[in-house]
This record gives C-alpha cells, structure tokens and sequence, in this order.
C-alpha cells in the first residue's frame, strides 16, 4: 500500500507501525520520494525520519506513578 502511494506521488502517507524493522526498506523509499509522516520511531533502521507522536515511555511511565501513588 506504502509503494501505491508512493508511485501515486502523495503529498504525504502517515505511518502506524508495527514492525518499523520490516518497513524500513519501504520508509527509505517513501523518504526519498518526499513524502511521508511516522507516528513510530524505526528501531535502528539507520533511517533519519520526522517523527510526530507521543512518547510512550513517558507516559507508561506516569500511568505506573498514578498506579502505584494515586
């Protein structure tokens, strides 16, 4: 679906990933292309991408403390 759009020249594809490991290669091209937006962090893909999201260590992170403290 990433490479239709890509060859569909979007203006930009915003990405959930699951597995960014196994999009990398695909993330790669849609960089090149100019035209994507990520939700994830690629996990040492070597990639350097905008990312826009939470950081969802920082809020486990406080749901623990609002757990465990009220």
């Amino acid at each position: 679906m990433v490479e239709d759009m890509i060859r569909a020249k979007m203006d930009a594809i915003v990405l959930a990933l699951t597995d960014s490991t196994a999009f990398a290669p695909v993330v790669a091209r849609a960089i090149k292309a100019g035209v994507i937006v990520i939700d994830n962090a690629l996990d040492d893909a070597g990639i350097s991408v905008p990312f826009v999201g939470p950081n969802n260590l920082n809020g486990a992170h406080q749901v623990g403390n609002f757990w465990l403290h009220g």
